[in-house]
């Protein structure tokens, strides 16, 4: 898996942050603990998807020229938060980025070692979990809508 990252970002620590995976493409964005921003019990990025989409497009375009005609939402995404509580980094991310070999749903290896390298949490406690705001595989088209008008 390709990985582009910003290098000697949270090394000793490990970051919080979003990204993408378009093809065997990893786009991360990390962003330091110390920048993060409590939210309850957990620390998050600042960043949004949906800010951030444009210059990840810009930045990926030569490589992915796919991605120009994607919305933010369209590419498999997640996000990685810190639970202060449990003190450990929480992974969210698209269910098309977990395989369903075996008895359990688990990240897929590339998926795992990829994130682990870019958001630096190698040998950091870390739990990946799916959540259903970043789900592409089952986006649902708007229901039609039908005229309730009676025939004359």
């Amino acid at each position: 898996m390709a990985i582009d990252r910003l290098s000697g970002m949270g090394a000793e620590t490990g970051c919080i942050g979003i990204f993408w995976v378009y093809g065997d493409r990893l786009m991360p964005l990390p962003t330091p603990l110390s920048e993060g921003e409590r939210r309850a019990d957990k620390l998050d990025s600042p960043l949004a998807h949906v800010e951030e989409w444009p210059r990840v497009v810009t930045q990926h375009k030569a490589a992915c020229p796919g991605l120009t005609v994607l919305e933010y939402d369209e590419v498999p995404r997640g996000r990685i938060v810190y639970d202060l509580r449990t003190e450990h980094f929480i992974v969210y991310m698209d269910e098309a980025l977990f395989t369903d070999a075996g008895p359990r749903q688990a990240a897929r290896r590339d998926m795992r070692e990829g994130l682990l390298s870019a958001f630096p949490l190698t040998g950091r406690r870390a739990r990946f979990s799916t959540d259903p705001h970043y789900d592409t595989r089952h986006r649902a088209e708007p229901p039609e809508q039908e005229d309730d008008l009676e025939a004359p």
